[in-house]
């Protein structure tokens, strides 16, 4: 294994470390996002979604 190498494979280590952190130590957890999503006050049903996906698709006219 020459340099070039050693660094390459420290710092795609360090990349990954910093990247497991950063999922370790989010800014909001799941339960901020439910609860952010409950408060916005908005209701959609998952028929009415998909319908508006397949239209967005193309699947549907």
């Amino acid at each position: 294994m020459n340099k070039f190498d050693l660094v390459k494979a420290y710092l795609i280590d360090m990349g990954m470390a910093i990247a497991y952190g950063d999922l370790a130590t989010p800014e909001k957890t799941v339960d901020d996002e439910i609860t952010t999503a409950l408060e916005s006050g908005k209701s959609s049903t998952a028929a009415a979604d998909l319908l508006e996906l397949k239209k967005k698709m193309g699947i549907l006219q």
